[in-house]
């Protein structure tokens, strides 16, 4: 299950929708804004196999 810090919150909350539900289908905990970035780039960048 996802979870984001609420201090993280109003970050997260600043992203597109698309992206936010990309980000919480990950079912990562994001604690730090560094986590956030992170979290956001796996989801910006296609997937490659």
């Amino acid at each position: 299950m996802a979870y984001v810090a609420p201090h993280i919150r109003p970050l997260f909350d600043a992203i597109p929708s698309h992206l936010r539900e990309e980000i919480l289908a990950l079912g990562t905990r994001i604690e730090t804004r560094a986590e956030l970035l992170g979290c956001l780039e796996r989801v910006r960048r296609p997937h490659r196999n």
